[in-house]
């Protein structure tokens, strides 16, 4: 609740800031941010970060699929053997 109650105060103190900065202020603003994301360095960074984001998805996907069909096995097994209890 207090992430949302700061980004709201966050967004509103950004709006009121910019808006009374105008135009000229914003166009500065942006030039800075593109500069920024222009830069080799912060494109490389940016590359790496997403490649070490999808490795980790990769690990998390395999790890849940692993769990997955081992829940599905036991829980397979168990049902047999309470068919097989009846018999």
């Amino acid at each position: 609740m207090a992430f949302k109650t700061g980004f709201i105060v966050g967004g509103a103190v950004g709006y009121v800031l910019g808006a009374r900065a105008g135009k000229e202020r914003y166009d500065q603003i942006v030039d800075l941010w593109q500069r920024f994301l222009g830069n080799e360095r912060v494109q490389t960074l940016t590359e790496k970060s997403k490649a070490a984001a999808d490795l980790a998805a990769q690990r998390v996907r395999g790890g849940v699929e692993e769990t997955f069909h081992t829940a599905s096995d036991k829980v397979r097994e168990a049902v047999d053997n309470i068919g097989g209890d009846e018999e």
